[in-house]
């Protein structure tokens, strides 16, 4: 055997002395690295340790920054437990190239590759560990596997992902085993040294593939929980294909998989690698084939026996291994000329059991679908609902308990035409101030003209509320003044000088002033109004998202005042002790980018009493607080006690309760939490609303410091409770089809609803939408008192039949009935009062209204339909607004009302539409939408022909010429004696 040499040494000069400096380079530069990110480890935690702690919720970050701690030891732990293998096994001699070190490098990239999935993944499950450690019952059972529904909300989904995790990172030390016996044959096979290597490689391939195959058959295991909660509308969880085939023929894949993982695994111990090495070749393929058999078998006896079909394959290659068989005779000639060639007897080498295991594995994954299928197709008869009752009936009640339907009281709406009177609209001023005529966007733009009051304040958004004023009940919009920071650019004064908005105002939705825009009741600065008085109208925290952060109690001036302003109090963090942790966390090292913007800026300032406020806005507050709550979408000012609040209601939802339908992906959802935080101080509390809500109790035992009791919400703050409305869409949605409760109705379809459409915007078209959920006063049939309810409308779904209401759904948000749902059912009759959609339609129709919108083509807007039940009868308003230039704020020009017998009656006020309806159902008040108010009784106008179309083109040209000088009241007088004199010229021509 020829000598084996090392190679010679490369010829010319020896080794640089400054060789080290590379590597020591790479080192300086790894330990700059690690330790900038330490430090921006301990800046995180320090900041937001003292966030939590100026709340008074310092124990919930306590455990979530120890659980985390330990999630990512458990990380490092199972990096190095992958990794370690690979060096120590295939780290030794090997050879005499440098290929010996192969395994250290292939050990550590795993090692790095382990770290950057394990740790930043187990820490993502942190919370899903807590909630399923701590999960609380539902008290419900699935169908199929008899669970409690909080195993498959808290429990099965994080087994299934930490196995999915397992399975993954598995794989990489097998790739890179692959890798690097690739590489090692190629450089060192010349040698005559891979075997060696490959040896040793297929101890590492047993224990790996035997291990990922494990977590295989664990992830195989908890996914067949998935199967019952699909989410289908009609079927939301396993038909009966995937209840016979798919789930028993996915169990025993599970459990198969499983055993030959361990069979795998044994692999990697000698003495069974010794004892398969003794064994004859065609007594382990017999063996297998017997193994085969076991596991059709098994899916025959405990999933379908339809799997029989799996023996037509088995047979043929059962009688090629019978000693006399073609297969027997074809290994044992091998083995024959291997033995004539003095060769090594033919043995089946490691990788082929690992190969076997893994496409058994395989084909085991793709039966459960493939049987399913097939069975759905071939093996089920009968129609669908004689195949599927059981499992439509386990949806229709699942997805009622789920979405909390099958809690609604249901009562009849008995309204009929012609119910609403004067004596009714008198009993009920707080429904009738409910009547939205003045529009959202209206009132929003002239906030934003009249009260912002400086450049840099705004009205972000319109909020919808209730207070009592003088000892009456109203409906208003609220309007919190905040910094306009989209209009400031400067660092220093962003972060430093415009630190708070200031004050709130208010406009009932139900008074325009003179001008034809909103009456703001309270506004102007200061504050002007409130009773009692604003006591703190510095808006430190507000509603607008993405708020900026703040450092107050500087020497630095307000922005506004240009004076120093009071010294702020509240739950903020300390400066002077974290300025170095706040300049890493806010911006990064200190003197470079923008770190260096936020250390210079703290080194100009005063900062012995300073305070840094973050996470200013409730919804990034609560996104930091309790990111696995799903928040509305629309936080509200409230005024109270001489404080200023901002509230925001938070749901907690799932997709995985079993059997319930999903709407827009949520087939669980409660109306859990409702957060409150002080506008100034940011003294912030989570009032748990559903105390029966399993969720949110699971929560509430991970971290109990974060919520607070409902009982303890002041009373004042709590009668401006508000139900979510997210919550309540969720509820509608499923209300539209699963408000029936017989299976044969349900699964036919033909009672289906939709929610009302309106038109609004812009133009003579204006735009479609689907009705909106309204906020308002009502009193509901059989009861007296006017409560603030979550209105929404349904029609039926059919094409065509939507010319009636099939049901109104409310929620109370009163405190002491708080989330109660109740359903109004409307019969369908021929005298039946019109829906939203036909009440629209009406307004498009009438022949005046429809010709003084296509003059003024796109200067009009439509305002929101608005529909409140008053006394006997149903009253609908729909505002119509001017817009005549870009720079002019919206004014009110029509309010059309009717009492849902489908005619309009339009007026430029409130009061003159509604008198003109009032006056048309009285007897002998005729039905024409012009009469009954304006410059004169109707027969106090001429009778002339000649004489009305005179008259007629005189108050138009006097309309326009008000129009033109800007007189919008003067305008609408002109424009209504107009419509009269017109009216009364199609009567007597008998053209009307």
């Amino acid at each position: 055997m020829a000598e084996i040499r090392p190679f010679p040494r490369r010829p010319g000069p020896g080794r640089p002395r400054a060789s080290w400096l590379v590597p020591a380079a790479v080192v300086v530069v790894a330990a700059l690295v690690v330790a900038y990110i330490v430090l921006r480890l301990w800046a995180h935690i320090t900041i937001s340790s003292a966030f939590f702690d100026a709340l008074g919720m310092g124990g919930a970050y306590s455990t979530l920054i120890r659980t985390s701690f330990l999630l990512s030891a458990a990380g490092v732990v199972g990096a190095l437990v992958l990794a370690l293998p690979l060096g120590l096994v295939l780290g030794r001699r090997v050879g005499l190239l440098p290929v010996r070190r192969i395994g250290w490098i292939a050990g550590g990239a795993v090692f790095v590759i382990g770290l950057l999935v394990l740790v930043p993944s187990l820490i993502g499950q942190r919370d899903a560990l807590l909630a399923a450690g701590e999960a609380v019952p539902f008290g419900k059972t699935d169908p199929v596997f008899g669970r409690d529904v909080s195993f498959f909300v808290f429990t099965a989904p994080v087994v299934a992902d930490l196995a999915g995790l397992a399975l993954g990172a598995l794989i990489v030390p097998l790739l890179t085993l692959a890798g690097v016996v690739v590489f090692a044959t190629a450089v060192e096979g010349p040698l005559g040294v891979a075997q060696r290597l490959l040896s040793r490689a297929g101890t590492l391939a047993a224990v790996y593939g035997g291990l990922a195959l494990i977590a295989l058959a664990v992830l195989t295991w908890f996914r067949r929980y998935e199967a019952v909660h699909t989410g289908g509308e009609l079927i939301a969880g396993a038909g009966r294909a995937t209840r016979d085939v798919g789930i028993p023929t996915t169990t025993v894949a599970a459990v198969v998989i499983g055993l030959l993982g361990v069979a795998l695994f044994a692999l990697a111990f000698a003495p069974v690698r010794r004892r398969l090495a003794g064994t004859r070749t065609m007594t382990i393929i017999r063996a297998g084939i017997v193994v085969l058999g076991v596991v059709v078998v098994a899916l025959v006896v405990l999933a379908t026996p339809w799997w029989l079909v799996l023996v037509i394959p088995l047979i043929p290659l059962a009688l090629a291994a019978r000693p006399t068989g073609q297969l027997t005779r074809a290994v044992n000639q091998q083995a024959a000329q291997a033995l004539r060639g003095n060769d090594a007897p033919l043995r089946i080498p490691t990788w082929a059991y690992g190969a076997a295991a893994a496409g058994l594995s395989v084909a085991l994954l793709i039966l459960a679908p493939i049987g399913t299928a097939i069975y759905d197709a071939v093996g089920l008869r009968g129609s669908t609902l004689q195949v599927e009752r059981e499992n439509i009936q386990a949806t229709l009640e699942s997805t009622r308990t789920a979405a909390g339907l099958d809690g609604i009281e249901t009562s009849r709406a008995e309204y009929r035409r012609g119910g609403v009177s004067r004596e009714a609209i008198d009993a009920a001023p707080a429904s009738v101030g409910s009547l939205r005529f003045l529009d959202l966007e209206a009132a929003l733009a002239a906030c934003r003209r009249l009260q912002a009051v400086n450049r840099y304040y705004t009205c972000q958004d319109a909020d919808l509320d209730r207070y009592e004023r003088d000892g009456q009940k109203q409906t208003l919009f609220v309007f919190g003044r905040e910094v306009d920071y989209g209009a400031i650019a400067d660092f220093q004064r962003r972060h430093f000088s415009f630190t708070h908005g200031r004050g709130i105002a208010m406009a009932p939705v139900n008074q325009i002033d003179a001008s034809g825009r909103p009456s703001f009741v309270v506004g102007g600065l200061p504050v002007r109004g409130l009773d009692p008085a604003l006591e703190r109208p510095e808006i430190y925290h507000g509603a607008q998202p993405d708020m900026p952060f703040a450092v107050v109690n500087t020497d630095q001036p307000d922005g506004f005042t240009d004076e120093r302003p009071p010294t702020w109090e509240g739950a903020g963090i300390d400066v002077e002790d974290n300025r170095l942790a706040l300049t890493l966390e806010l911006g990064g090292l200190p003197y470079l980018g923008g770190g260096r913007q936020i250390w210079n800026a703290l080194s100009r300032v005063e900062t012995a009493d300073a305070q840094l406020l973050i996470h200013r806005d409730l919804t990034s507050r609560l996104d930091r607080l309790a990111p696995f709550l799903s928040l509305d979408d629309d936080p509200w000012f409230v005024a109270e006690g001489g404080r200023m609040y901002v509230m925001q209601n938070a749901y907690t939802r799932t997709d995985r309760y079993p059997y319930a339908a999903q709407f827009d992906g949520t087939s669980y959802q409660r109306h859990a939490v409702t957060a409150v935080m002080d506008a100034y101080s940011g003294e912030t509390r989570l009032y748990v609303m559903d105390e029966e809500d399993p969720v949110i109790a699971t929560w509430r035992a991970v971290y109990p410091e974060l919520f607070t009791d409902r009982a303890q919400m002041p009373a004042g703050i709590a009668a401006h409770l508000r139900y979510g409305e997210d919550q309540f869409d969720y509820q509608a949605a499923a209300l539209n089809r699963f408000h029936v409760t017989d299976v044969d109705r349900f699964f036919a379809n033909d009672d289906a609803w939709a929610s009302t459409v309106e038109t609004t915007g812009r133009g003579t078209e204006g735009r479609r939408i689907i009705s909106p959920a309204r906020y308002s006063y009502a009193v509901l049939p059989g009861e007296s008192e006017e409560r603030f309810l979550l209105l929404r409308y349904f029609k039926p779904a059919t094409e065509g039949r939507g010319i009636a209401f099939s049901a109104w759904l409310t929620a109370e948000s009163e405190p002491d009935r708080f989330g109660q749902l109740r359903l109004l059912r409307f019969d369908v009759a021929e005298d039946a009062l019109d829906s939203v959609d036909t009440f629209v339609a009406s307004v498009a129709r009438d022949s005046e209204l429809s010709a003084q919108i296509g003059l003024r083509r796109d200067q009009v807007l439509r305002g929101n339909t608005i529909v409140v039940p008053i006394g006997e009868g149903l009253l609908y308003v729909q505002p119509l607004y001017l817009d005549t230039s870009a720079d002019s704020l919206p004014t009110l020009w029509q309010v059309v009302v009717s009492l849902g017998d489908g005619r309009i009656y339009s007026g430029s006020s409130f009061p003159q539409a509604l008198e003109r309806a009032l006056t048309a159902q009285s007897p002998g008040g005729g039905g024409a939408a012009g009469e009954g108010d304006g410059t004169g009784p109707p027969e106090a106008l001429p009778t002339d022909v000649r004489e009305l179309v005179r008259r007629a083109g005189a108050a138009y040209d006097a309309y326009r010429t008000a129009w033109n000088a800007g007189d919008y009241e003067e305008a609408a007088r002109r424009l209504e004696e107009f419509e009269q004199l017109l009216q009364r010229a199609r009567e007597q021509t008998g053209t009307g």
